[in-house]
């Protein structure tokens, strides 16, 4: 499947992007990490492939938070 049919299926199924696809799942995983706090936040970030500064901005669109408010039970 060429790049830009995976972009209309996607878009046209899900209407999300395979990059917004792609974030969420990371987003997803670095938040179970937290929840387990087998990691710090830096360590969960590098670990699902974001930097920290882009992890904390994707978390706080996603959860409304920041990580550390939300590790420290600040949860909106």
């Amino acid at each position: 499947m060429s790049r830009s049919n995976l972009y209309r299926k996607l878009m046209a199924e899900a209407d999300i992007s395979p990059l917004e696809l792609i974030r969420n799942i990371r987003i997803e995983e670095a938040h179970r990490l937290l929840i387990s706090r087998e990691l710090n936040i830096s360590e969960c970030a590098w670990k699902v492939g974001l930097s920290p500064k882009q992890f904390s901005k994707y978390f706080k669109q996603k959860y409304g938070v920041t990580p550390s408010e939300y590790i420290s039970g600040d949860k909106a």
